[in-house]
């Protein structure tokens, strides 16, 4: 077993600039968007409800971060803020016009995404754990299954991703959350995109919760431990497997990046610290496929 590593502030904060890269699919901001009306909002979520970052003035340009529209109506875009500081939201697409040939831009859905378009951890905020049923149905849509267990009531989504089969739960107690619980499912076979995708969600969650408590590399059998190339495959046997914690007064969050039977599960698990316990009860015995 492989101690925890520890990365210094710097590393980091280096590693997070090319995050956002990597995860939109290496898509430059070299695409801008006119805002056509006084006022614009950009929303931390895409949906009109969601926290409003700034207010943009008529004319203003703003850069194209990802290669489609959330939610249909949605861009993810950057922008240079009134205090000078480079912030990153949505804004819906009826108050802004392309600078460039609009029919280039998608619609991100099933085959065509990849987990970003699932789960955007880079944009995952300590705020969410709290929140009321109505509030995650107006983020994420109707669920695929609802189901309750004693005082619990869980929301299930399920989405068919180009390289992963995503399965999203959140969890609520008398109205609210307390945990989120998330699985990318995927046959090995693509080399390391499982570990660079671990990565990628790694820095994600610690720009936001902080360098991590724990982060940990274990070899059940050492086979392929020299043999760099070949590690996604490795934790596809059952060989390798990664744990990061994250804990702070509030949360705990876990990721994980296992394997079995050449099948990979990325998972995610961040929970209200006071409600470990009972969500606990939500058990989840999904074998390997």
């Amino acid at each position: 077993m492989i101690k925890p590593t520890k990365r210094g502030n710097r590393f980091w904060l280096f590693l997070f600039s090319f995050s956002l890269i990597f995860i939109f699919q290496i898509y430059p901001a070299d695409k801008k968007l006119r805002v056509i009306k006084e006022g614009t909002a950009v929303h931390l979520y895409p949906d009109e409800k969601s926290p409003v970052l700034e207010s943009l003035n008529r004319g203003t340009i703003v850069s194209l971060l990802a290669p489609g529209k959330l939610k249909a109506f949605w861009y993810y875009v950057s922008f240079q803020s009134t205090s000078g500081s480079v912030k990153s939201g949505y804004i819906h697409e009826s108050f802004v016009e392309p600078l460039f040939q609009a029919q280039k831009i998608v619609t991100i859905k099933g085959e065509e995404s990849n987990y970003v378009s699932a789960f955007n951890f880079c944009h995952l905020n300590p705020s969410l754990w709290g929140e009321s049923i109505e509030k995650v149905l107006s983020l994420q849509g109707e669920p695929n299954e609802k189901r309750t267990l004693e005082n619990l009531d869980v929301f299930e989504y399920q989405r068919e991703l180009k390289d992963y089969l995503a399965i999203i739960e959140f969890i609520f107690n008398k109205n609210k959350l307390i945990q989120i619980h998330v699985e990318f499912w995927q046959i090995a076979g693509t080399k390391n995109i499982p570990l660079r995708d671990y990565e990628q969600i790694k820095n994600c969650l610690s720009a936001t919760f902080g360098l991590p408590l724990e982060d940990n590399i274990h070899w059940q059998n050492p086979t392929f431990q020299y043999d760099e190339l070949s590690w996604g495959y490795a934790i596809s046997l059952g060989h390798l497997f990664y744990e990061t914690r994250w804990a702070s007064s509030e949360l705990e969050l876990l990721l994980r990046l296992r394997g079995e039977n050449r099948t990979i599960c990325l998972e995610f698990e961040g929970t209200h610290f006071d409600y470990r316990e009972l969500a606990k009860k939500v058990t989840r015995n999904r074998s390997f496929r």
